[in-house]
């Protein structure tokens, strides 16, 4: 019999006790100073006289349900010559006085981060959930990409400039997921006709759309209505990204570009306050997105590769000794490694990607294998360069060299990244505010992203030891993901914990777990493998 889940809320003064015990510890920020934010509140579009209008454009933006810090928004036009990618990002820089209170404080921050009772945004709420997010309706400042790709998916030219443009709908992953799910599941004529521009049409078509629309829609309605009423076919949207983000998955894997499905745990609160720790399997939809994110990445770092002034995102090859490794690990468990002969043909990081693909992180060798996939994507970091690039340029993940530049409100580099790649576009130079703190840039991100990285684990932790507390010397089925130096490392799945245990087994195990320790205000959980009987 399965074991009742704990009611967990954020009004429980044990879960107060314990989020505020990890805001003291892991620094996290409480909010801004009053003239931050007054400084916010009056900040105004630097670039206001030279943008070009694209407010013509029909963007959509896909954002989890209730978020109001939208950076990207997008428009994907098909033809027979291939595809055009209008990519509306949002211009941070506009708002921001190099060396005002907001950019100083933007600097000491990094970037945004989240925890279940509220988040610390890299720029005041004014700004990443008002002026400079990209709210559907209004006009908002924001950097247009237009990137053109041949039929075959490859990219064939990149422009990229200062704008005014107005996103149509904003959407989730879970809607165009239920788009795309009843579209497909329709059999009739009319049901695969994409050419819909009212919800009447698209209910005689068949797309019953369940799912709700985020909080900027219609309220009570399904989310073809809304999104019709302001000229946006959601059913074609849906196919387009669908086919798109194939077709460059397919290229990166080409390339030999390695995306890692990790067992992932997520935090969802609702309106009510009440918290609960899920098992969250990336949606097709969110590859397909990211692929727009990458495509723009890599535009804009061969930019400012070419203009030799840049910032990279990268990520060195895996070395021959841990490829080893995880190849004797992946033969152990009776996983086919992929053969040597593709090696010779792609090269070692191409036949890692193989593999990781190979692997399904929802059986137990699979998902055991894939955490130790991690150690063949260790080494992240970035470059920064004004004159002969460095020696690392690419990002072994994307298999070729890459920018963060598609989410600035919520990562600081990604607004510098974007000044460079313009300056590079326009044949200008890079603004002096940018080669200022060039040099400092790395470290700064790469602070930020471990802070980032230990918030992101300590309220996981938090919550696991927090819906298990009641539960000491409960028994749970577990598979084992790794070994290490305190033990092993094991996968519950109901509750969806991942934590460490005690006891003999082997990676890729299916077992069974006592819990011996559960402490919220330590964010410890610990458990024991249960010797089982011989047989």
């Amino acid at each position: 019999m399965p074991i009742p889940r704990r009611h967990l809320r954020l009004d429980d003064e044990p879960m107060n006790s314990a989020l505020a015990l990890l805001r003291r510890d892991l620094e996290v920020p409480s909010g801004f100073e009053p003239n931050v934010s007054r400084a916010a509140q009056t900040a105004t579009d630097r670039f206001a006289t030279s943008r070009t209008d694209a407010t013509d454009l029909p963007l959509v933006a896909i954002d989890p349900p209730g978020a109001r810090d939208l950076d990207q928004a997008f428009a994907l036009v098909r033809s027979n010559a291939g595809w055009v990618l209008h990519y509306a990002i949002a211009d941070v820089a506009a708002f921001i006085v190099p060396g005002d209170v907001i950019d100083l404080e933007s600097r000491r921050r990094g970037s945004t981060l989240y925890l279940p009772d509220h988040k610390a945004p890299l720029h005041p709420r004014e700004l990443s959930e008002g002026a400079a997010s990209l709210l559907p309706g209004a006009a908002r400042p924001a950097v247009w990409w237009k990137l053109t790709f041949d039929v075959e998916g490859g990219l064939v030219n990149t422009e990229v400039r200062r704008a005014t443009v107005r996103v149509r709908v904003a959407t989730s992953y879970e809607v165009i997921t239920t788009i795309l799910a009843d579209h497909d599941g329709a059999t009739n004529h009319e049901a695969t006709n994409h050419e819909a521009t009212n919800h009447e049409a698209a209910s005689a078509e068949g797309v019953g759309v369940s799912a709700q629309s985020i909080d900027l829609q219609d309220p009570g309605s399904d989310a073809l209505g809304p999104a019709a009423k302001r000229g946006i076919d959601l059913v074609e949207v849906a196919t387009s990204l669908r086919d798109f983000g194939s077709l460059r998955l397919s290229i990166q894997a080409d390339r030999g570009g390695v995306s890692l499905q990790l067992p992932e745990q997520d935090v969802q609160v609702d309106a009510s306050g009440n918290v609960q720790l899920l098992a969250t399997p990336s949606l097709p939809a969110e590859e397909w997105n990211a692929q727009m994110s990458l495509a723009t990445g890599m535009a804009a770092a061969a930019l400012m590769l070419t203009s030799k002034t840049g910032l990279l995102r990268t990520l060195p090859s895996a070395e021959p000794e841990i490829l080893a490794e995880l190849r004797r690990a992946s033969e152990a468990l009776g996983h086919r490694w992929p053969p040597d002969d593709d090696a010779a043909a792609g090269g070692p990081n191409h036949v890692y990607g193989q593999w990781v693909r190979s692997l399904d992180p929802s059986t137990p060798v699979g998902a055991a294998l894939m955490l130790s996939a991690t150690k063949g994507l260790r080494g992240s970091g970035y470059a920064a360069f004004h004159g002969e690039p460095p020696e690392l340029t690419t990002h072994a993940a994307v298999a070729a060299p890459y920018a963060h530049v598609t989410a600035p409100l919520r990562r600081l580099g990604d607004r510098y990244a974007t000044e460079m790649a313009l300056a590079a576009y326009e044949h200008r130079p890079v603004p002096a505010w940018v080669l200022d703190q060039l040099d400092d840039l790395p470290q700064i991100l790469n602070d930020a992203n471990r802070r980032a990285a230990s918030v992101d684990r300590a309220v996981i932790d938090l919550l696991e030891a927090a819906e298990l507390a009641s539960q000491i010397g409960a028994e749970f089925s577990a598979v084992v993901l790794s070994h290490g130096r305190d033990g092993l490392r094991v996968q519950v799945t109901d509750p969806p914990v991942i934590a460490d245990a005690i006891g003999e087994a082997n990676d890729g195990d299916t077992v069974r777990v006592r819990l011996s320790d559960a402490d919220p205000m330590k964010r410890l959980t610990r458990f024991k493998v249960v010797p089982q009987p011989a047989d």
